[in-house]
């Protein structure tokens, strides 16, 4: 936490302006950046990086080896790949995290999500983290290295290629971030991107998950979206905000 730039700045239905200003005051005092959002199930920064680590365990359970998944993270930019953030995490607190998650069990998210059986797999298998020594990688006094046994649990069942993963990890997180705007969780898109870059290492070249939309378009973005929906599930579905844009070109940034 002290070395963690973002705080999020959760403002429940009865918060009144002068608490939030102390709030907002006392952070300034602090050295840190805030960023105030609605109330919500995972409030912003939780929820979207709930969407990178389930989709890492999606990939996971389709047979993607867990360095493939880190190498199309880190090579794009992101500080930390999603197979790395769920040893740190360790397996067993990840899972009650997606459970939480889980809310009314209709969530869009969810759809089509393999991510809790992957798991189940894996803590059967008494994999657990980084901190144990063996989670989805081994871990010995030479370092970390391939675990050879994730290739027995979970059958390659399709081929998949750098891109293809990066882009499932993308997009799964600005569908959210979109998801989390139509909500009111957040005001403005300008706060998701501060959020995303400060909070979980998102590649700041990309300026975050509503930046990443501007930048390839939000037609080529609802393309890729419709097709990956149809691919691996319907949590890849876009937003009616994204169709309309996609038709008259629009963009969340000027």
């Amino acid at each position: 936490v002290d070395r963690m730039a973002l705080v999020e700045v959760v403002r429940a239905a009865h918060t009144d302006e002068a608490t939030l200003a102390r709030a907002l005051d006392f952070l300034k005092q602090l050295g840190k950046t805030p960023v105030v959002v609605n109330d919500g199930l995972g409030f912003f920064t939780s929820r979207i990086v709930t969407t990178y680590s389930s989709e890492t365990l999606n990939l996971i359970g389709e047979g993607v080896p867990a360095q493939w998944i880190d190498n199309a993270a880190v090579n794009s930019g992101f500080t930390i790949g999603g197979a790395t953030l769920a040893e740190l995490t360790t397996l067993p607190l990840l899972r009650d995290i997606l459970q939480s998650m889980r809310g009314d069990g209709k969530r869009v998210a969810n759809a089509g999500n393999i991510a809790e059986e992957t798991l189940a797999t894996l803590l059967s298998l008494q994999r657990v983290g980084k901190a144990a020594g063996k989670g989805l990688y081994d871990y010995g006094p030479e370092g970390r290295e391939i675990w050879p046994g994730l290739a027995e649990a979970f059958a390659l069942r399709a081929e998949f290629d750098e891109e293809t993963i990066r882009r499932r990890l993308f997009n799964v997180q600005s569908l959210e971030a979109v998801r989390c705007l139509d909500d009111g969780v957040l005001a403005q898109p300008l706060d998701g991107d501060v959020a995303a870059v400060l909070g979980w290492g998102y590649p700041a070249w990309l300026g975050g998950p509503f930046a990443y939309i501007d930048r390839i378009g939000a037609k080529t973005f609802v393309a890729e979206c419709d097709e990956l929906a149809q691919r691996h599930g319907a949590r890849f579905t876009p937003p009616d905000r994204l169709r309309r844009m996609a038709e008259t070109g629009g963009h969340f940034h000027d």
